[in-house]
């Protein structure tokens, strides 16, 4: 409930699809480039009519003010402002969690929301996949996949070949999927 409440009085509508976009990863490895990401949240909004909370640590807020920065739609940001009970809360408050493969594609999991995980190759997707919820894993495959590396020396390919449309996408598919739609398109 006081999660509902800091929305609202964050000015975020409460009627509509809450998405939690997560772009901060602790690997550099994992992270979906920060344009595409804007792209993708701006497509949110703008095609979907999603409600959009961009969230962060208070290392990330620095990008996270830069992907918000580059929209063209309005967002809100919780970055560096969400105590860890918050964040959990929305989390659980939302309907679908989009992040990169790291802790927060879990917590959401173990919140029973469902996730649009950016999946960075450098280590096993069915070792490492959100378990027990609905989820897409969203990369592309390269020959150097399972890497373990925490730098990507080849560009990011796995992850920067995945295209802000084919992100949308997922959601809108994975959300209808959970709310027993027939995908429209």
């Amino acid at each position: 409930m006081a999660m509902r409440r800091r929305l609202a009085a964050e000015a975020l509508p409460e009627d509509g699809t809450l998405v939690v976009v997560h772009p901060g990863c602790s690997m550099p490895a994992r992270s979906y480039p920060w344009r595409q990401v804007a792209r993708v949240a701006d497509l949110l909004v703008g095609e979907l009519g999603c409600r959009v909370v961009l969230t962060g640590s208070e290392q990330e807020i620095e990008l996270v003010d830069r992907i918000r920065d580059s929209m063209r739609h309005q967002a809100l940001s919780v970055a560096g402002r969400a105590t860890f009970r918050e964040f959990v809360a929305l989390l659980a408050l939302a309907d679908l969690v989009l992040t990169n493969n790291t802790g927060p594609a879990h917590l959401a999991a173990a919140a029973k929301t469902p996730v649009v995980d950016l999946f960075a190759l450098t280590n096993p997707p069915d070792q490492w996949r959100p378990w027990g919820v609905p989820h897409r894993l969203l990369y592309k495959e390269v020959p150097c996949a399972l890497c373990y590396s925490r730098i990507c020396p080849h560009g990011q390919e796995c992850l920067a070949g995945v295209s802000p449309a084919e992100v949308a996408a997922a959601v809108e598919q994975l959300l209808r999927e959970v709310r027993g739609v027939p995908n429209a398109r």
